[in-house]
């Protein structure tokens, strides 16, 4: 089974763009080897550029699970997740915009911040570059944090104080 090589801090966004190519082999857990990410792609994939190998012992995807199907979440809880979720690595990525839309659009227009949190771990380290990347090209402010040593929270916080007041200002609240 194909998939393309590439080095972490390139994953997100060669999986977005293989996504919306419609290349992207959804029923494949992408792998980290090596310092490289693996994105699993269609058997007739290929792109000049990129590196395809033949992916060794692929993971699936269980059929149909989402963060519903998670057990150790209160089933009064499950009806406030997001309905938008991707998987990168062992990384949940939520987008709340269709979840925002639905209900305000003017809601969903507002500056958005995103929290990376588990800084403290070398896996999660490894990842965030890439992470990063994307969040900053879609115009979206990121802070990696670490609720475990308290890493970036006072730079989160402080922003978002920031950020509120410069909105209330705006808004004329």
């Amino acid at each position: 089974m194909k998939a393309v090589r590439v080095d972490i801090g390139e994953a997100e966004i060669l999986r977005q763009s293989l996504l919306s190519e419609g290349a992207l082999d959804r029923t494949r857990k992408l792998r980290r080897n090596n310092g490289f990410i693996e994105i699993p792609v269609s058997e007739y994939y290929s792109r000049d550029g990129l590196e395809i190998i033949e992916q060794e012992k692929p993971e699936f995807y269980l059929p149909k699970k989402t963060l519903r199907d998670l057990p150790d979440i209160p089933e009064h809880e499950k009806k406030l997740l997001p309905s938008g979720w991707q998987i990168l690595g062992e990384v949940i990525i939520v987008s709340l915009n269709h979840e925002l839309e639905a209900f305000s659009s003017e809601l969903s227009t507002r500056p958005q911040v995103v929290a990376l949190n588990k800084v403290d771990l070398k896996e999660a380290r490894d990842m965030l570059p890439g992470l990063l990347n994307f969040f900053r090209t879609q115009g979206i402010k990121v802070f990696p944090v670490s609720a475990v040593t308290g890493e970036g929270l006072k730079e989160l916080v402080n922003y978002v104080g920031k950020e509120v007041e410069r909105l209330k200002k705006l808004l004329g609240n």
